[in-house]
């Protein structure tokens, strides 16, 4: 992984400095008659995102509650959509006509609520029991990014802009397993099981955009911009809160790890796929598999704004 990330590295940086050469080469007698510029810009649009491990475990615990059901089930558990809306604020320096660099700061959520229902039978007293599994689950994230941008003429009011640089994700996950058991209609025992998880992970990433300015005014532009992201990371560290009943309760603290099966209790047994938060690193050989939990941003999105010259 550190060999991949650092020849990521040098990819980006190889990037960059054949911007400025292009830059300083292709346009060397600006410098004469250009002044530094700041322009403003607000985007937003769909973006697609790989989401990572979160509906890795949603879609195996929705396969491992249908092949125990053996009365009734209604419903599913959800994943979170890798589609949705993300939202960008960025300031930028012109260094000349063609050259600018840029800070800005992004907003991304996506959330989800599901529910799952089966019907169990206990031998003593002999009854039938609705368990009902809801499920919330969400990713966030306010990513800092840092680029630079060349931009070429294409027509008198028009300009194709390239741009790449570097990302930094603040990020959150957070996961709700709420088990509630009835009996014959009455609720005998509300948040029979439970498990929530709260866990985050800062980390670096990367971007390339390529897109189309329209100059709408003077100082206003209209921007068109496709933009792909690397966004990975698998050190989060944070907090299981779990309870069952009176019988076993508590939380544990440390890097979430995704493990194939023998590691929680949810009713039906120790051989469903499960989430641990642990100081250490839980032993494959115990839990037939396990690694850290990988949370993914990296995606491509398609963004429209505005762009304004400010001076």
């Amino acid at each position: 992984m550190g060999k991949k990330l650092s020849q990521r590295k040098k990819l980006w940086i190889l990037l960059i400095l054949s911007l400025v050469v292009l830059n300083t080469t292709a346009f060397p007698k600006e410098k004469d008659n250009f002044k530094l510029g700041f322009s403003a810009e607000l985007s937003g649009g769909l973006r697609y995102m790989n989401v990572g491990d979160l509906n890795t475990f949603l879609e195996s615990f929705d396969n491992y509650l249908t092949d125990y059901i053996r009365y009734y089930d209604g419903g599913k558990i959800g994943t979170i959509n890798n589609y949705g809306y993300e939202f960008e604020g960025e300031l930028r320096l012109d260094i000349n006509s063609k050259m600018s660099i840029g800070i800005g700061i992004g907003y991304l959520s996506r959330n989800n609520k599901s529910d799952f229902q089966t019907v169990s039978f206990f031998p003593e007293p002999p009854r039938f029991s609705l368990n009902d599994f809801i499920l919330e689950s969400e990713v966030k994230t306010i990513p800092l990014k840092a680029g630079i941008y060349l931009t070429l003429p294409v027509h008198p009011r028009a300009n194709l802009v390239l741009g790449g640089g570097l990302d930094y994700f603040f990020s959150d996950v957070y996961l709700l397993i709420d088990r509630r058991l009835e009996n014959l209609g009455e609720v005998i025992l509300q948040s029979y099981r439970y498990n929530e998880y709260k866990v985050n992970s800062d980390f670096f990433g990367y971007h390339g955009s390529i897109g189309l300015e329209y100059n709408l005014w003077k100082n206003m532009f209209l921007v068109l911009e496709i933009q792909g992201k690397y966004a990975k990371s698998k050190n989060l560290k944070g907090s299981r809160e779990y309870y069952y009943y009176w019988l076993d309760y508590g939380t544990d603290t440390g890097t979430l790890y995704i493990v194939n099966t023998g590691a929680i209790n949810f009713g039906y047994g120790t051989d469903s796929p499960a989430l641990i938060v642990s100081p250490t690193r839980p032993s494959s050989d115990d839990f037939g598999g396990t690694r850290e939990f990988i949370l993914d941003f990296s995606g491509v999105s398609v963004t429209l704004g505005i762009r304004l010259r400010l001076f």
